[in-house]
């Protein structure tokens, strides 16, 4: 994302400060990357650009946002021709979806939340009105939780003026499956502002699982963190994190771990 010369200095004001495994690990991403001539070493880069070698990818999106900010896919979706779903509750972010792929008859959008339950549901967010005192990222903080939307009152101490909820539609994962007829899909790619984990337990880790598990888990806690990991590996996955995201690669894949 192009970022104007103020926009950087308000996030530098804004950032939380880096912790010293965050400053290791970023240090030696770089250190790596001189060692071996690649501008940049990134498991998460690297695997995805492996799997769209493939020849047929499905992909389920949850979080999909606006399908710009900070997606990891949408370059990907366009220029393989990728077939699957992006799933958005935020009727406002929705709708840009609507517009970024209007025309795109490989792909299928869904105005939900993946929840625990199916029907309406409390969604948390933060109030356009608070735009001029609000991080610049604050579209992108939404959540089943209200706390969670508060934990950013770090970065803004604003934030709490303006938390405020909406109804949304929560379908569960065997719903989605069942709605739009998914068999077997390549990639599942997940950012829910905390509920990750929550989403993983409901997937099927069986025969028919996915590939490839992209998902955000830097809000987890590190018992949550541990724990996603940990019923990943069990079920055969190799995990890559790299302290904001985790890429799970089932071990069977070999060519796109190698």
């Amino acid at each position: 994302m192009n970022r104007s010369t103020k926009f950087d200095a308000h996030l530098q004001r804004t950032r939380k400060p880096e912790s010293r495994l965050e400053k290791f690990r970023r240090r030696s991403s770089r250190l790596a990357s001189r060692l071996i001539g690649h501008k940049d070493v990134s498991p998460k880069k690297r695997i995805l650009a492996r799997l769209a070698k493939e020849s047929d990818v499905h992909f389920i999106q949850i979080g999909s946002f606006d399908g710009e900010t900070g997606d990891p896919l949408r370059r990907l979706i366009k220029k393989h021709r990728w077939k699957g779903v992006l799933v958005e509750p935020m009727r406002a972010s929705f709708e840009r979806l609507e517009t970024l792929y209007a025309g795109c008859d490989h792909v299928v959008l869904e105005n939900s939340a993946v929840g625990d339950r199916d029907g309406e549901v409390d969604f948390w967010y933060l109030d356009p009105a608070g735009a001029a005192v609000l991080p610049p990222w604050y579209k992108q903080i939404s959540s089943f939780s209200k706390e969670h939307v508060l934990k950013h009152a770090d970065y803004c101490p604003e934030i709490e003026e303006y938390v405020t909820s909406c109804r949304v539609n929560s379908i569960t994962w065997g719903t989605l499956l069942e709605k739009h007829d998914l068999g077997r899909i390549n990639l599942l790619h997940i950012d829910a502002e905390g509920f990750d984990y929550e989403i993983i337990k409901q997937v099927d880790l069986g025969p028919n699982r996915p590939a490839v598990i992209l998902y955000e888990d830097v809000h987890l806690s590190d018992e949550d963190r541990a724990a996603c990991q940990g019923l990943l590996e069990d079920a055969g996955y190799l995990c890559s994190d790299d302290g904001f995201d985790c890429i799970a690669v089932d071990s069977s894949q070999a060519h796109l771990n190698a």
